[in-house]
């Protein structure tokens, strides 16, 4: 049986690692989010969420198996980023702590697409915020629960301290590059998916727009020409480009 410590989480981050996706590969993101006042939900939104039945039964094989860890066991617990992302923290669901591993366990309640430890973003920017908590170790165990999605145990990947903290400057670099001045546009999939400025992002319909063969500066005759009178390479642009056009 784990020991257990917890921090209660408090504010809303302006880079969040939940939107690392987003801010370190599209800079100009931030700004533009700030700029139409789109800054998340607040935390009142959920002052009354209830745990049904059906979804504690979901949540019990993962609480079970924290529990039955040996080690320290830091539950919603508040990290300082401040070394990696200027001003930055971020809340993680739970870290465990043994003498020469740290966890950082996330909980993904959806049913839909699933998400993957490797080389996650949001969890390794938790690790580094955790990293004060387990000063020997030297390996980084990134743990996604997602029991709606697949076979119900979600992922898990180990990252060693040494790439963690060489994942931390480049963290560093993206965070800085958001406050900078005229900060990028660069619409991606990734960025783009769960951005809340994207249906007023001009970068994005652009991308959009050129692959199509769209012109913005005439939108209403922005339709497209039969599919049987595509050339290959305009398929391929519009194929390439597809969830950005979507989107």
């Amino acid at each position: 049986m784990p020991k257990k410590a917890a921090t209660a989480p408090t504010g809303h981050a302006r880079i969040s690692p939940s939107g690392a996706d987003r801010w370190m590969t599209c800079p100009g993101s931030v700004q533009l989010c700030e700029s139409l006042g789109l800054k998340g939900l607040p935390p009142s939104r959920f002052s009354e969420f209830t745990c049904t039945p059906e979804m504690a039964e979901f949540l019990r094989p993962g609480v079970e198996a924290l529990l039955g860890m040996e080690g320290t066991l830091h539950v919603e617990v508040r990290l300082d980023l401040g070394q990696w992302i200027p001003g930055g923290f971020g809340t993680s669901d739970a870290v465990f702590v043994t003498d020469n591993t740290l966890i950082v366990d996330d909980l993904k309640y959806g049913a839909g697409v699933p998400v993957e430890a490797r080389h996650s973003r949001q969890l390794m920017i938790y690790a580094l915020g955790a990293l004060h908590l387990a000063p020997d170790a030297q390996n980084i165990v990134l743990n996604i629960d997602q029991p709606r999605t697949g076979d119900g145990t979600g992922s898990a990947w180990t990252i060693s301290r040494i790439d963690l903290e060489e994942f931390g400057r480049t963290v560093h670099a993206a965070a800085l590059a958001v406050s900078a001045p005229g900060a990028a546009l660069v619409p991606s999939e990734k960025a783009c998916r769960w951005c809340p400025a994207r249906p007023s992002c001009g970068a994005i319909a652009a991308v959009a727009a050129d692959a199509c063969g769209f012109d913005l500066a005439a939108p209403a005759e922005a339709t497209l020409p039969p599919a049987g009178t595509l050339t290959p390479e305009q398929v391929a642009n519009i194929l390439t480009a597809r969830p950005l056009v979507e989107a």
